[in-house]
């Protein structure tokens, strides 16, 4: 116990110095700083933005992986993946234990999707406060200040949301894997309710971003084409790439 506790504690004590030291002296030298000039609101507006998009994401994320470990836990397993550790000890199931850290791995990885969604703040601010520039597009007839302001934000939401759905499918297969549900080669590929439903489930919802995605952010990225002589939307971007991105 000794031992653990020690190992334990130098853990947490290595990840102080490399996250949290670091981390307070970064923030204590932009307080200064800002201060020094006067723009403390800057700083505290910042701060409180990402304060907020920390939380929501960070509660967003785990309701979402937690609810879909919680269905891909229910029910009885079908035929557990046992895993012999040495002939006197008694075989361990892989499922099982995979369950009691199931928690806190949740947990763990809706820490860094909040973290990355507070590194959105800056997009945030600018969908919030932003402002039209009067002058349109002359593809889409779109104010300019929506390739400014919005799209960057909506990109970086539907970016987010797909990498949860994808990491959360990861994670689903695996655990229905363990616990028999899903049959992988070389044996046939074969799902058992609810596995197929989940699974199913979970790719429309892929499928969906995916959709959104080209129909709100990479449509409007044709603007930004660089596949011509100049950065712009081509002759083949606009007459090839985009019906082909509305026929998807």
């Amino acid at each position: 116990m000794s031992r653990r506790f020690k190992a334990l504690s130098a853990v947490a004590l290595l990840f102080v110095l490399l996250t949290i030291i670091p981390a307070m002296i970064g923030f204590l030298v932009d307080w200064f700083w800002f201060r020094e000039i006067s723009y403390q609101t800057v700083f505290t507006t910042a701060l409180t933005t990402k304060v907020e998009l920390f939380l929501v994401a960070g509660f967003i994320a785990y309701g979402f992986l937690a609810l879909n470990v919680r269905l891909a836990r229910s029910g009885p397993s079908r035929v557990p993946v046992l895993w012999r550790v040495s002939p006197e000890l008694p075989p361990v199931d892989l499922a099982a234990s995979l369950t009691r850290v199931a928690i806190p791995v949740t947990i763990i990885l809706a820490f860094f999707f909040a973290l990355g969604a507070a590194g959105s703040w800056m997009e945030l601010l600018q969908l919030i406060h932003r402002t039209p520039f009067g002058v349109t597009d002359p593809v889409f007839g779109r104010d300019i200040g929506m390739y400014v302001f919005v799209l960057p934000a909506v990109a970086s939401l539907l970016g987010t949301l797909r990498s949860l759905v994808v990491l959360t499918l990861i994670g689903v297969i695996i655990l229905y894997v363990l616990r028999g549900k899903i049959s992988l080669p070389p044996q046939r590929i074969t799902l058992l309710s609810p596995a197929d439903h989940h699974v199913a489930g979970l790719l429309v919802g892929f499928l969906l971003l995916t959709a959104l995605q080209i129909w709100f952010v990479r449509i409007p990225e044709l603007l930004y084409s660089t596949t011509g002589p100049l950065v712009g939307a081509s002759y083949t971007d606009l007459h090839a790439r985009y019906p082909a991105m509305h026929a998807i």
